[in-house]
């Protein structure tokens, strides 16, 4: 080979190997990304809760790298179960008024909190067009209060873990009968090597009640997903790397089986009366790397 056409060869090859590093870091950076878990809000007009969650929400948007999206995890507004019809319609507005102070798209989940009229002191009918969960259905969740969506080779799962027991008139953790159904048929189209994360407001699985009181003390039914053995074997032979939960306002990790349970704390503390516990106010921050995932708890300052 002659010294001209060698280092053309070289040069070319070097062309070449450079293209191929910048395909594979255009590959990684595909699959790299961030998403904030905002859950319990609590919002409303006093205690400073509008002012608290807009500065979370500048907490958000002051992320560097910036979030994909947000996932919101259920009891955005307090409290639709037990008020009127015209309170109930002013806590959505004023949370889609903060909540749109978002740079980033945001998915809706429902809390308990979240559901029109089940409890006796409202007075809201149940013939009413926004009774129960359809004033969360039909303002924040697209006509549903279950969904999925895909991200970056990832599978995201937001379920509504809230029934009625008509035992105690009360909610419960439970996942619906059609919501299974549903859930099976949406898991069929997900390939066994995809990376899923689920998110329930009503926990899964936690250690909170046992820290509180005692080894033996198990979750109840308000606090609790009582059927949460049959919706996790729903994701046999699938690769769930992630579940979200809330409702219980702790900062708590959990890890088992190659799983992530994460419960991210509260936006609202306690309730907009100062720390919950040991868990400050604040959200979770995750980072996503291929399958691997990085999470911490981002206390965004708020002091009552």
């Amino acid at each position: 080979m002659q010294r001209r056409d060698f280092f053309r060869s070289a040069a070319g090859a070097g062309l070449l190997a450079a293209g191929l590093n910048i395909d594979r870091l255009q590959g990684a950076a595909e699959h790299k990304f961030r998403f904030a878990h905002l859950t319990d809000l609590h919002l409303k007009p006093e205690d400073g809760a509008e002012q608290g969650v807009l500065k979370a929400v500048a907490a958000v948007n002051a992320l560097d790298p910036a979030p994909d999206f947000v996932i919101t995890g259920g009891d955005l507004v307090f409290d639709v179960l037990e008020v009127d019809f015209e309170r109930a319609d002013m806590l959505f507005k004023l949370y889609r008024k903060c909540i749109g102070q978002l740079d980033c798209p945001v998915y809706h989940g429902i809390g308990n909190h979240d559901i029109l009229g089940w409890y006796p002191e409202s007075d809201v009918a149940e013939s009413h067009p926004e009774y129960g969960k359809k004033m969360f259905a039909n303002r924040l969740g697209d006509g549903s209060t279950w969904r999925s969506f895909d991200h970056k080779g990832w599978h995201f799962v937001l379920l509504d873990s809230i029934e009625y027991d008509e035992d105690s008139e009360d909610y419960l953790g439970m996942i619906c009968e059609e919501q299974m159904a549903w859930l099976e048929d949406d898991l069929a189209g997900v390939d066994s090597n995809t990376p899923i994360a689920v998110m329930t407001h009503i926990a899964f699985v936690s250690i909170v009640e046992q820290l509180r009181s005692g080894a033996n003390v198990a979750l109840n039914k308000k606090i609790g997903v009582t059927n949460s053995l049959e919706v996790l074997e729903l994701f046999e032979g699938k690769r769930l790397q992630l579940v979200l939960q809330g409702h219980l306002h702790r900062d708590e990790q959990l890890r088992l089986e190659g799983r992530k349970f994460v419960m991210s704390g509260a936006i609202s503390g306690e309730w907009w009366k100062g720390p919950h516990l040991d868990t400050q106010e604040g959200f979770g921050v995750f980072d996503v790397d291929g399958a691997d995932v990085h999470y911490r708890y981002h206390d965004y300052g708020w002091e009552v």
